[in-house]
């Protein structure tokens, strides 16, 4: 067979015809010098099949690459052949496809060979070609240079101005294919060059929206698209470089997408370049008057296209039908625009629209306003609440009218489960919403109509308590009981979805439907057999899981066995890559788990390995060389997605969503395992973090970095239940250290950061001695990065303040208090590394560049957020740091005392704590900030607002901190405290925190054993508001059992000092509650 032959069959649509030519192929290959005579010899035969020639063309551009073993192990002679062949075809081959494919050959070659020198043949020929009157001569000059100023831009120096000229010439054309070339050459070397080289380029940008124009009067549908794919190119490059063009190039997209004579998929492809440009530049799109008059109005309209066969629609399960590109279209673009752009503009825009449709004797247009309505609610949020009444009792009626197109229906049950997830409806509207989901569910005539109502269930139930579902439970489980006698599986499935979410809802309350639902669904879970019910399987899979642990242990306990075995008989037959089944199978043990506790140990030996080697699976995602041989096929259900990377070349991305999605539930599922289980997870806890560590910072599928990291703390607390094993739970840490520290650094979104550093925190928390010195210097230099990160994007946004309105400050004040969460648990951190080093933290925090970035986080100018992370940060390193920290305690109680009269609550908590911390640190040396200090905590407890809900608390912790000045001055200052226990005494007994009341009773108690204590007051005047503190705190959760004690022993000496006549005199005073508990303590 030739070679032409082998290549042709490697296309046949025949399997093994195919696989025998691509086994002859990879021979072929296998002799590099041989392999590129044969394929120049087809590439230049006329006469070959273009087919052949076409793949063997794609074929060469891998074999051409720096890396690839064909090019690395062929001869001088070879490769010399191959290069003067392809510059011949370029000078003179005819066929257009071809020469294309030829360009991207060259390109690929040149990147390396005229970069290293080589090659001088190709400039040459540049050069050559850029002279030309022939299109194609010119098309591939301007192609290779495009491809050169990504890999080898340096290289085109002296060529550019000759390159220049022939774009102008391009541009200014009427020739289709020089005008695109054009243009993708121009963004190319806009993207590639640099500095007076790149601003000569840039020149052309208004030239490009002009081509586009010209394509759009030519009807010319693929160049357009190609065109604006490449100015969405640019703008992701660069948005600051195009902000002057953003309103030419809205008007243009906005004049693109209305023009009706040009295809669905250029127009949308116009459209997606509008939103592009809004996520980039909310300000300059919506100044740009065409978006509101032109841009959403025509999203609105493309509603209006939708399929009207009832038969296809019927068969559908989705919100938005696939096949309905337009109405796809449309909808992405409200959601996205009112997302990007914020509610004003969408909804004076849009809503006019809907209310003039919403009405209509037209179901499409009726259809149509609804689902304009309900793709532009998340981004229209805050406006839209408002309404929420009126839009109710506008959209309710529809879905329970019978009348109605089922369409219409439909759309309006969509609706208000999306009111449901979004507005949290169902709080205040339940019984109106919860009644149409119910005859949605209870539809016969359409059984699309009934699967959606019982799936908008789900959402239905996920904003109630479960007091508040409880009315609910018994119709709706009536209903879905019903549609799960329904010979249809998608119904079912549904129906099974919500009977899980109202379990998880009102959990122990589900007992009373136990028997009737979960026998049915085991039935149901063992007659769901082939492919067409896989859904419906992992369904009733998960149904059984959740009910389990809804009803709990005992209610269970008759089915547990047979249920687990079912289950693991089933896992051991295994599932294709794509069965859900499989996930559910993982997930309803581990709520098995959590239902049976202990019982569950026996299955663990089970269930566990397969965990892990789904956890260690790699074949999910990976990346590549483009010109490495594929190892997989997608027939196996993988994507491969081939795309240039400036600078490093062609990469290829690899992925398999169902065996992604696999390891993201079986690590989440050895998470609840070793949550769970805790000791009786410790065989695994070696294995498990070999394989999670490593995965703390996969960036290939969120939910397993997340579960990677989250899984830390609980092996650490396995081990420590365990029996301690202290030197295994360090090893845990240090491995984990690491990634954790990556982690922080490579996530750049502050609300993904902060379940990293909670989870950090808590395995700080778990560790038996403190983190080694070289541990909190790396940790330190990890928080300084992620600290100064913040505050660089903190002053990026108030810079875009200034110009913002109404809406982009709402979203900057929004994404500030991310940032403020996310230092809240930095903060967290460093407590955590100072409970546990204690003195020794101190030395080591205060050199460090963290110290000044707290310390600035001190300045009134900065966020409460920020204020409340770095005072609590002092408290916590001066309390447990003791002594040792007098001299930060020193300098830190000017700055508490400054934030004590905060507005923020929790920044004048943490103040107030500070002061008395601060003292405990300093001990008599305090006495130099004590006047100062006790008359700011004075005032802070006599403020007008102290006593309220909001500053309660606060305030009771400045009653603990001069209560412990007074402790530490006792002795120093003697004739201070003297003036200030009785003061003090008058402000208890306090209740707002248990930890705060036994820390303030324990320092009253101290101060009461000492008969001759001024706060007794003078003649002992204040004996009876001491007897009522006690009497009231006696017996409560406000001491602890040391202190109950003193107290009994305190009022006997009372008793005995005052003899019976005085002391009945003092209880005859008391209410009669607090005699009988002044007699009970006094027995």
């Amino acid at each position: 067979m030739s070679f032409a032959s082998i290549c042709q069959a490697a296309l046949s649509s025949d399997n093994n015809v195919r696989k025998k030519a691509e086994k002859a192929y990879m021979q072929m290959r296998s002799q590099p010098d041989k392999y590129l005579s044969s394929l120049g010899e087809v590439l230049i035969a006329p006469k070959a099949p273009l087919q052949a020639r076409c793949f063997l063309a794609v074929m060469l551009r891998q074999d051409v690459g720096v890396k690839s073993p064909v090019w690395v192990k062929s001869s001088q002679q070879a490769k010399q052949y191959i290069q003067k062949i392809l510059l011949q075809l370029l000078h003179r081959e005819p066929q257009r496809v071809l020469r294309r494919h030829l360009c991207e050959v060259v390109g690929r070659l040149a990147s390396h060979t005229v970069r290293d020198g080589k090659w001088s043949e190709l400039l040459n020929a540049l050069k050559t070609w850029c002279t030309s009157q022939e299109v194609p001569h010119i098309v591939a000059a301007l192609h290779i240079t495009g491809i050169l100023s990504e890999y080898a831009a340096n290289v085109l120096g002296n060529f550019l101005p000759q390159i220049h000229q022939v774009i102008r010439k391009s541009v200014e054309s009427k020739n289709a294919t020089l005008m695109i070339s054009a243009v993708k050459t121009t963004t190319s070397l806009i993207i590639g060059l640099e500095g007076d080289a790149q601003r000569k380029f840039m020149q052309f940008v208004p030239a490009l929206f002009k081509v586009i124009t010209k394509l759009a009067e030519m009807e010319n549908d693929d160049g357009l698209v190609e065109c604006i794919d490449q100015i969405a190119n640019l703008v992701g490059f660069r948005r600051d470089m195009f902000r002057p063009f953003i309103k030419d190039i809205i008007k243009l997209m906005a004049k693109t997408a209305t023009y009706e004579i040009l295809e669905g998929g250029t127009r949308r492809t116009a459209l997606s370049l509008v939103v592009e440009f809004a996520k980039k530049d909310r300000t300059a799109v919506k100044e740009v008057k065409e978006t509101g008059t032109q841009i959403l109005p025509l999203a609105f309209k493309l509603l209006f296209k939708v399929n009207t066969h009832m038969d296809e629609w019927g068969k559908g399960t989705k919100e938005k039908d696939p096949d309905d590109e337009d109405f796809c279209m449309g909808w992405d673009t409200l959601d996205y625009l009112s997302t990007f752009l914020g509610p004003s503009l969408v909804l004076s825009s849009v809503f006019p629209l809907i209310e003039r449709t919403i009405g209509s004797k037209n179901w499409i247009e009726k259809h149509a306003a609804i689902s304009a309505l309900t793709a532009m609610m998340a981004g229209c949020e805050k406006l839209l609440l408002p309404k929420l009444g009126n839009l109710i009792s506008t959209i309710a009626p529809m879905a329970k009218d019978s009348k109605q197109h089922v369409r219409v229906r439909w759309a309006a049950i969509n609706c208000l489960g999306r009111m449901c997830l979004i507005f949290k409806a169902q709080q205040k509207y339940g019984k109106t919403i919860g009644g149409c989901f119910v005859n949605a569910v209870d539809s016969r005539a359409h059984v699309r109509l009934a699967a959606h109502g019982a799936l908008c269930l789900v959402n239905f139930c996920k904003g109630l308590e479960a007091e508040e579902m409880a009315p609910y439970a018994a119709t709706l489980l009536k209903s879905l009981a019903k549609l799960l006698g329904v010979d249809a599986v998608h119904a079912q499935a549904n129906a099974l979805s919500a009977v899980s979410a109202i379990a998880a809802s009102i959990e122990g309350d589900f007992a009373e439907y136990y028997q009737v639902f979960m026998p049915g669904v085991i039935r149901l879970l063992a007659e769901s057999k082939g492919p067409h019910k896989r859904n419906l399987r992992a369904k009733a899979i998960e149904c059984v899981g959740v009910i389990a642990a809804a009803v709990g242990k005992n209610a269970f306990h008759p089915q547990f066995k047979s249920v687990m075995n079912f289950l693991l008989q089933s896992q051991s037959k295994g599932f294709s890559a794509d069965d859900p089944a499989h996930g559910a199978i993982l997930q309803a043990c581990a709520r098995i788990c959590q239902c049976m506790g202990s019982d569950f140990e026996p299955y663990i030996k089970i269930v566990v390995p397969p965990l892990l080697k789904a956890a260690a699976d790699k074949r999910g995602a990976f990346m590549q060389d483009a010109e490495e041989d594929l190892t997989v096929d997608e027939d196996d259900g993988y994507e491969i997605v081939d795309f240039s990377v400036r600078g490093l070349g062609n990469k290829r991305m690899v992925l398999n969503t169902c065996l992604l999605q696999e390891k993201a539930v079986a690590c989440n599922m050895l998470y609840q395992y070793a949550t769970e289980l805790k000791k009786g997870f410790f065989p695994y806890v070696k294995p498990t973090l070999d394989i999670m560590a490593p995965l703390m910072t996969y960036r290939y599928n969120e939910g397993v970095r997340i579960a990677a990291i989250d899984i830390i703390p609980p092996l650490l607390e396995c081990m420590k239940d365990y029996g301690g094993h202290e030197r295994a739970m360090l090893q845990i840490f240090e491995i984990a250290l690491v990634p954790y520290l990556t982690a922080l650094k490579i996530e750049g979104e502050p609300s993904s950061m902060v379940g990293i550093l909670h989870s950090f925190s808590d395995a700080i928390d778990l560790l038996p001695r403190p983190m080694e010195a070289k541990q909190i210097l790396s940790t330190h230099q990890i928080l300084e990065f992620v600290l100064s990160e913040s505050n660089n994007r903190r002053r990026n946004r108030m810079l875009e303040m200034k110009e913002a309105d109404d809406e982009l400050r709402d979203e900057i004040e929004e994404e500030n208090g991310e940032e403020d969460e996310m230092i809240g648990y930095v903060g967290s951190v460093v407590k955590s590394m100072a409970a546990i080093a204690k003195e020794d933290y101190v030395r080591i925090f205060c050199s460090s560049a963290l110290f000044k970035i707290f310390w600035e986080y001190l300045d009134p100018r900065a966020s409460s957020a920020q204020n409340t992370a770095a005072l609590l940060s002092f408290d916590e390193i001066i309390e447990r740091g003791g002594p040792a920290a007098a001299k930060l305690a020193d300098k830190f109680v000017p700055m508490a005392c400054g934030h004590a009269f905060s507005t923020d609550t929790d920044v004048r908590q943490a103040a107030v704590w500070g002061i008395g911390m601060a003292a405990l640190a300093m001990g008599t040396d305090f006495k130099r900030h004590a006047d100062k200090a006790l008359k700011c905590l004075i005032k802070v407890i006599n403020s007008q607002d102290s006593r309220g809900e909001e500053f309660g608390e606060s305030t009771e912790v400045a009653i603990r901190s001069v209560g412990t000045i007074c402790r530490v001055m006792e002795k120093s200052a003697p004739n201070a405290v003297a003036q200030i226990l009785p003061m003090w005494l008058s402000w208890l007994p306090v209740s707002r925190d248990e930890d705060d009341a036994q820390y303030v009773h324990k320092t009253l108690l101290y101060f009461l054993e000492n008969p001759n204590s001024p706060i007794y007051g003078k003649g002992r005047a204040n004996l009876q508001k001491v007897l009522s503190i006690l009497a009231k705190i006696s017996n409560t959760e406000y001491i602890d059992d040391k202190t109950q004690r003193d107290i009994s022993q305190l009022v006997g000496k009372i008793s005995n000092g005052l003899g019976p006549q005085r002391m009945l005199q003092l209880k005859s005073n008391l209410s009669p509650e607090l005699r009988e508990k002044l007699c009970q303590v006094s027995q």
